[in-house]
């Protein structure tokens, strides 16, 4: 997605929030992502974590399979339009170790980022 208010370099991102009290990453990773962009998923697998070192945030990457809805920006005030990356592209978005894991669980496929 493409956010509707940049935070330091911020522009595109993956959905995101904040994990609840109590919650999981996986958890998180569904809300967020309904919320965002009105699609419901399943969490398959926690990718990764790693500290923003622009933001000193904690970010998780969770691989995801769309169970239903279509695609579209449900959250105006963070989101300014839904951007599609390839999947042969989304290694180049990912942390080096949540993308090594991506390749080794084969989520992702050497030669396709």
């Amino acid at each position: 997605m493409r956010r509707a208010v940049e935070e330091a370099d911020l522009r595109r991102q993956f959905p995101a929030g904040r994990v609840e009290r109590g919650g999981t990453t996986e958890q998180a990773a569904v809300r967020e992502t309904l919320e965002k962009d009105g699609l419901t998923v399943q969490a398959l697998q926690l990718l990764g974590e790693r500290v923003d070192p622009k933001t000193g945030r904690l970010m998780s990457s969770t691989s995801c399979s769309v169970d239903s809805g279509e695609a579209h920006v449900a959250d105006e005030e963070e989101c300014a339009e839904d951007v599609w990356v390839a999947h042969g592209r989304v290694g180049r978005r990912l942390c080096d170790e949540c993308r090594a894991r991506a390749f080794s669980d084969r989520l992702l496929r050497p030669g396709r980022m």
